[in-house]
């Protein structure tokens, strides 16, 4: 479930796109995912505080949701302006949602962003081995 939403993908709409022989030993798996991840998710969003999956977390304020970026406060957002990632090749396509969303609000929001530094541009600097990669 956690690759499937790297991916961005909602793990119940990915799951029941897949199709396996009636013989597959995984199709009962990924059809119970299906039923229980909505489950789980749920549950975990009900407790106090709420509880959310690192990748939920991610696609909240990704590409796909850039009202919720909005809702931050300049101070929150002010650390993304400068970024530099190492071990790019490991990066998930939903961190990289993510990270293009930031960059972008701040970029929206103008010189209020960059009070008090001395740049006055949001910059990104990614490294990483494309050999490389898990």
């Amino acid at each position: 479930a956690g690759f499937i939403e790297n991916l961005g993908l909602d793990v119940p709409t990915a799951v029941g796109q897949m199709s396996f022989a009636k013989d597959d030993p995984d199709r009962l798996f990924f059809e119970a995912l299906s039923i229980f991840w909505k489950a789980l998710e749920d549950h975990l969003l009900d407790q106090t505080p709420p509880i959310m999956t690192y990748n939920r977390m991610f696609s909240l304020f990704g590409e796909n949701t850039p009202e919720n970026l909005k809702l931050l406060s300049d101070p929150l957002l002010r650390p993304l302006s400068h970024l530099m990632i190492d071990e790019f090749q490991d990066v998930s396509p939903q961190i990289v949602s993510w990270i293009r969303a930031s960059l972008r609000e701040i970029r929206s929001r103008g010189p209020a962003m960059h009070v008090g530094r001395a740049a006055q541009h949001s910059s990104l600097l990614c490294v990483g081995d494309d050999w490389q990669s898990i």
